[in-house]
Order: C-alpha cells, then structure tokens, then sequence
C-alpha cells in the first residue's frame, strides 16, 4: 500500500505501553481486557507517538514509538 494510501484511510494502531519508574496501569487492563488488571511498571499507553521514551538504566530499550498495523506489517509512524 503506497504511503499516501495510508493517509485517506483510517489505521490501527499496536498498543504501546510505556515502562515507567512509578506503578499504575490497573484501569488501561482493564479497558483493553486484561485477564488480570494490576498496576504494574507500564501505567501509560502512548497512543499515536513519535517520541522514543528515555529512562535512566533503560537506554538499550526502543519503546514509545507507535506502530501502524497494516496486513502483516508493523511500520513505525
């Protein structure tokens, strides 16, 4: 699918919670149908994200960025 074909159409996106030095996240498990909701190190969904998230101790991690979901694809925003 060309790129400006991505534009005139609605798209998914993958979710993308967020590793954090503070617990939360209980209410996001259960919106998005956790089998079992607890707050954890992940209490934020970054939705629609072109940021990559910087945590001290986590530089190796590449998270926060979004990802389109196309039919087997997953490219980055």
């Amino acid at each position: 699918m060309a790129a400006n074909q991505i534009e005139l159409k609605p798209f998914k996106l993958s979710r993308n919670r967020v590793w954090r030095t503070y617990a939360g996240g209980e209410c996001l498990e259960r919106w998005q149908g956790g089998s079992h909701p607890s707050d954890s190190s992940f209490p934020e969904e970054w939705v629609a994200s072109t940021v990559i998230a910087s945590n001290a101790g986590r530089e190796e991690v590449v998270e926060g960025l979004s990802e389109i979901v196309l039919e087997n694809e997953s490219p980055s925003l």
